[in-house]
């Protein structure tokens, strides 16, 4: 599995935990602003930061970099015309 599956997996994990936190204030129909490495931690929490990063296999912070750079337009790929999708269970 190469370090993309891992991060497309470990991002649809990260979108359903913040989906009721964070997400929901996120979606619009326009483009999503950026979020800092500094934002995801506060709003992921320690733990769940650092299983993101396991599951990812980078450092906490690179993790935290790669997931501020790109979970913007993952929302948006997830929020066609401002509508959050249901999360499919991975089967």
């Amino acid at each position: 599995m190469g370090l993309f599956d891992k991060f497309g997996g470990s991002l649809k994990d990260v979108l359903g935990q913040v989906e009721a936190a964070a997400v929901p204030a996120l979606v619009s129909a326009g483009t999503n602003l950026p979020i800092s490495p500094d934002q995801l931690r506060s709003t992921l929490g320690n733990q769940q930061v650092q299983q993101i990063a396991r599951q990812l296999g980078l450092p906490v912070d690179e993790a935290l970099k790669v997931l501020s750079e790109h979970l913007p337009t993952a929302v948006d790929q997830a929020s066609p015309n401002g509508t959050l999708q249901p999360v499919e269970p991975a089967s």
